[in-house]
């Protein structure tokens, strides 16, 4: 699962085309698991997420990201089963996650090797983006493919840098001065992505918010190596207040609560992770205030978690 930082939105492909994107963000030890195997008739499908689907013809996959991936690696009578660490539909990324796993294995599985990850993020992206419709960016396929914290340029000719930050002491920064609570608010981004895309399309102002969230990274790249909790809190918080003028639509009264309570007890910035509405919320603080707003929030669950550098992989095969 990825934690987005600054840059959302950048990776659309309706600004990137025009300005190039960037982002910042990292990954984290919290999974998406995707088991296959052939199933013993090869006549069938035998799907099991959230539902379960047993299916004879392609077209009949109700799930969209399955049918177009197993429509792209051109494979039938699989038995796919996919399990997660965290609940989707909470703003780390999980759909694009389950995408990328699913595309993973299912290249493994054909031809007994991985795909590079640059590869498996722009089929992730293909899948994703072209063949569902999902109305997304690229931040999260290649966060999740590549893992670590990365910092994520898409170029307007459709190419992408991914700049990875390797540094064990930047890690440590990040784990030690990161706070994710669970609101446990779950929703459907789609509704608010559409609403942002149809706002960006039609009015300037809107680009030109975008415009600032992409010059944003490069500022929280320069605090983040030198280590600087206090402006890295700033800029996130900057950041989201940007991002929540994208949407201007949206009830953000209970993350702004615990926004204002957070920054009273001494934190230096927050964001609701993912599209908006729903989730979890990061919060910035120097490690001797952590105790202090985890007893305030104590009735929120933290998602406690350590970076995770390998990205997508297989784990086990037989």
């Amino acid at each position: 699962m990825r934690v987005s930082l600054v840059g959302g939105g950048t990776d659309f492909s309706y600004f990137y085309k025009k300005y190039g994107g960037l982002t910042i963000s990292f990954t984290i030890n919290k999974y998406m698991y995707v088991i296959l195997n052939k199933h013993y008739d090869k006549n069938y499908c035998f799907l099991k997420y959230s539902k379960t689907e047993k299916v004879k013809n392609l077209k009949d996959i109700e799930h969209p990201l399955i049918r177009n991936a197993i429509k792209k690696m051109n494979i039938w009578g699989m038995d796919i089963n996919s399990v997660s660490d965290v609940p989707s539909g909470t703003g780390l990324g999980s759909s694009s996650a389950f995408t990328v796993s699913l595309l993973n294995g299912l290249y493994f599985y054909k031809n007994n090797r991985s795909l590079i990850k640059s590869k498996l993020a722009e089929m992730a992206c293909k899948v994703e983006i072209d063949l569902s419709k999902s109305p997304i960016g690229k931040q999260d396929q290649y966060s999740t493919c590549y893992g670590g914290v990365n910092i994520i340029k898409f170029n307007p000719n459709e190419s992408v840098n991914v700049s990875r930050i390797l540094s064990k002491s930047i890690i440590k920064f990040i784990e030690e001065n990161t706070l994710i609570l669970d609101t446990g608010i779950v929703s459907d981004n789609k509704k608010i992505l559409t609403y942002q895309k149809k706002n960006i399309k039609s009015d300037n102002k809107y680009l030109n918010i975008l415009k600032e969230i992409k010059y944003n990274v490069l500022n929280f790249e320069k605090s983040l190596y030198n280590r600087d909790i206090k402006s890295c809190g700033q800029i996130l918080t900057h950041n989201w207040f940007l991002k929540k003028k994208l949407t201007e639509n949206v009830n953000y009264k209970i993350f702004n609560e615990i926004y204002e309570d957070a920054m009273q007890l001494g934190a230096s910035g927050g964001k609701v992770l993912g599209a908006g509405n729903r989730g979890f919320f990061l919060i910035l603080c120097s490690n001797n205030k952590r105790k202090k707003i985890l007893d305030h929030f104590r009735k929120l669950h933290e998602l406690k978690f350590k970076i995770d550098t390998r990205g997508s992989d297989i784990i086990k095969y037989i």
